[in-house]
């Protein structure tokens, strides 16, 4: 069974902002001992000094999950210091737009190196009572639309409805004391699960349109390659979406209602055999 979180051990990669920040502090107020890591240092000092203020014990590394050497010397490090590990949320993930032709290829790379191999990276060990969980959000409010590479000329934006990042963290602490295989986070995401399912032609007619007019913004904004290839600020829990970019979500969602009805047709002709080379 798992451990009672006043007992535990809980590490969290990612741990500067976002999902992570927010996971570590709700961690620290259960009174778990952390450790923690990021790519930046100081923003990983502050993090610390939250959490020791809630009530945890923390441990804290500057490392970049795409480097395997530098996870397995962080985790025997926590064990080192606190005699084992119980929770490891693997959070950290960089995001990158445009067309593919587009991507530089060392910026590519990189986000295949952090979000593929940096959770490959995370500690699982072959012994018994090891519970792997798959937390799903939709759109979350957190700095990473704005940390994220962009290649894509226009401006990124979330796709309404937004969530909260501590109702993420919530999610994540639940399923530390209640492991689950699979736990989808909003009620548009679990909708969105349900169609592909019933109707997974529908889902790909509608998904694609929605998506691209949804998040990308008519304004036009210069590449970048964003947070992707080192760390960047803001290190804050959220992206403030939700609270000053109101007006912006409003048009992100009418957008993806344009891009789900214009994607309809498509569908209709794709599976009326209308287009397929002969």
């Amino acid at each position: 069974m798992p451990r009672p979180l006043e007992e535990a051990v809980v590490a969290v990669t990612g741990a500067t902002s976002g999902i992570g920040r927010a996971s570590a502090l709700r961690f620290a107020r259960r009174g778990s001992s952390l450790a923690l890591c990021a790519r930046a240092e100081e923003p990983l000092r502050q993090v610390a000094r939250e959490c020791e203020a809630a009530g945890g014990r923390t441990l804290i590394r500057a490392l970049d999950v795409a480097d395997e050497a530098a996870v397995e010397a962080f985790a025997q490090e926590a064990v080192d210091r606190f005699g084992r590990l119980d929770v490891w949320v693997n959070n950290a993930g960089v995001i990158a737009y445009g067309e593919f032709l587009e991507m530089p290829s060392d910026v590519f790379r990189r986000v295949v190196e952090t979000n593929l191999m940096g959770q490959v990276h995370g500690e699982l060990v072959d012994e018994e009572d090891i519970h792997v969980t798959t937390v799903a959000p939709e759109a979350v409010d957190t700095p990473i639309f704005d940390h994220a590479a962009n290649y894509s000329g226009h401006r990124i934006r979330p796709v309404p409805p937004v969530l909260p990042p501590e109702r993420i963290a919530e999610g994540i602490e639940a399923c530390a004391e209640s492991p689950k295989g699979e736990v989808s986070c909003g009620r548009a995401g679990k909708l969105l699960e349900v169609l592909y399912v019933l109707a997974p032609s529908v889902f790909r007619g509608v998904a694609h349109g929605a998506f691209v007019r949804g998040t990308l913004a008519r304004a036009a904004i210069a590449t970048s390659s964003g947070n992707v290839l080192a760390s960047t600020e803001p290190h804050t829990v959220e992206g403030s979406w939700r609270m000053r970019r109101r007006p912006t979500l409003r048009r992100a969602f009418a957008a993806a209602l344009a891009g789900a009805v214009a994607g309809q047709p498509r569908w209709r002709r794709r599976r009326n055999g209308v287009g397929r080379a002969a």
